[in-house]
């Protein structure tokens, strides 16, 4: 009887365990899969800055038509867009670019907004004219932004 008892004993234990293990799973796998889309989110901005930053056919010009490259995101197939708008009317000196990062499925379509930035670029110093000799990171959000809206650049 006694073997009996350790046995049930033992089979409750293994099986709380084993419970608890796949749960412990299933909420890395998630919160794994939020990192990445996060990630590449950030990524997709870096590469449209960089992108951007040094167009010579952006200064002075809007940046509405850009096209940035799509940033895929791992272990998932969707992709991250970044489509520009101007934030301030653009001039020989300075760019404000307000950027959207978009959640899109990889066989086309429109997902939902996943982040904002907006950067001011220097294009002129001291009278010289250095296609984006330097950039200021006004704001960056990652993920929903929801109500948020973005924060104006120091001037």
């Amino acid at each position: 009887m006694v073997v009996l008892g350790v046995v049930l004993f033992l089979s409750i234990a293994g099986l709380a365990v084993m419970s608890l293990t796949v749960t412990a799973n299933g909420a890395s796998g998630s919160l794994t899969k939020a990192s990445d889309a996060t990630r590449a989110v950030d990524s997709a901005f870096e590469k449209a800055v960089q992108k951007w930053r040094v167009d010579p056919g952006l200064v002075n010009a809007s940046c509405a038509a850009a096209t940035s490259p799509d940033t895929p995101i791992q272990r998932a197939t969707d992709v991250v867009k970044v489509t520009c708008a101007d934030g301030l009317p653009p001039t020989a000196d300075v760019r404000v670019l307000d950027l959207t990062a978009s959640r899109v499925p990889a066989i086309g379509g429109s997902g939902p907004v996943v982040g904002l930035a907006r950067v001011k670029i220097t294009d002129r110093i001291n009278g010289s004219s250095i296609t984006g000799y330097s950039i200021v990171v006004c704001d960056w959000i990652l993920g929903n932004p929801g109500a948020r809206s973005l924060k104006a650049c120091p001037t």
